[in-house]
């Protein structure tokens, strides 16, 4: 089978899309046939002992990935070591037989392989964790669009990550896509939308708006259980609604905590990181504060 392309391929009841890597650690001929082949890969260093206890906390971690699934054992690949530096218990290889892995297959190289999974060394606070950003915040090597063709058209890809996305990025998320919004961050109502359909709303009956404009943050949230957080932004509501409409949860931090370089916002006075020469005033309206609910006011308060 040529690999030139994505291709889509069925493992038990599952599909999955294989993307072409020109690097491949995998020996030729190591396994027959040329149909794409499933495996799992166990990660070893010269003097390793592999053991049933090993390799049933290795089992035990992929079975909380949801891409996981057991057909994947039938091929075991132990990656940085040669069979000779390995050391395998024979608890271990009765394991496998349970698994009904049917070859193991030994390759030597640099162990840091980056591997499909989003099940990795969970060292950072974020790690693995699956999110989808809002097309008017910044990815390097990606246009954003606004949901606007014209705006596509005039803007080149970008060189650099968002600061909130780099921040995620550096503590271990992966982005999976960018969603869509409101385009150009202004009301539009589905039937309103030209350039592109706004998204489904998946809750109830199916006829619901997905509200806006942090539309396509909040329905990717609803829909998919894979995905963990979307990054959206929010002047007047744009992410405090379509949470509600769509069934999930929101945070709006308050104004200037957060770095908005590479987010294009609505109103750069209130999106900015800092409102200039105006004075800060907390209004207490006398007319319905303090509540009836002493609880409640102190919370307030």
């Amino acid at each position: 089978m040529s690999m030139d392309e994505e291709v889509e391929v069925t493992v038990g009841d599952v599909r999955y899309v294989l993307i072409p890597n020109q690097y491949n650690f995998i020996p030729a001929g190591s396994f027959k046939g040329d149909d794409p082949t499933p495996l799992l890969v166990y990660l070893t260093a010269p003097g390793d002992t592999i053991s049933k206890p090993a390799l049933c906390k290795f089992r035990a971690d992929l079975d909380r990935d949801d891409v996981f699934q057991p057909s994947f054992c039938c091929n075991i690949v132990y990656y940085g070591s040669e069979e000779d530096d390995l050391q395998i218990e024979p608890d271990a290889l009765e394991e496998l037989a349970a698994w009904q892995t049917k070859t193991q297959t030994f390759v030597t190289g640099n162990s840091a392989v980056k591997l499909p999974s989003t099940l990795l060394v969970l060292s950072r606070p974020l790690d693995g964790a699956r999110i989808s950003v809002k097309d008017n915040i910044d990815i390097a090597g990606h246009k954003t669009t606004l949901c606007n063709r014209a705006w596509i058209d005039l803007y080149p890809a970008k060189t650099e990550n968002a600061a909130c996305v780099q921040v995620l990025l550096d503590a271990g998320a992966v982005i999976v896509c960018k969603v869509k919004l409101q385009a150009m961050i202004m009301r539009e109502e589905p039937l309103e939308c030209v350039e592109f359909t706004a998204p489904f709303n998946p809750r109830v009956d199916g006829y619901q708006v997905p509200s806006g404009s942090s539309h396509g943050s909040a329905a990717g949230i609803g829909s998919y259980d894979w995905l963990d957080f979307s990054i959206g932004s929010d002047t007047n509501g744009s992410g405090r609604k379509p949470a509600s409409y769509n069934g999930c949860f929101s945070i709006r931090p308050s104004t200037g905590i957060m770095n908005t370089d590479g987010v294009i916002g609505q109103f750069p006075w209130v999106s900015s990181n800092f409102i200039p020469e105006t004075p800060i005033k907390v209004l207490y309206p006398l007319d319905y504060l303090p509540t009836p609910n002493p609880a409640q006011t102190r919370l307030i308060d």
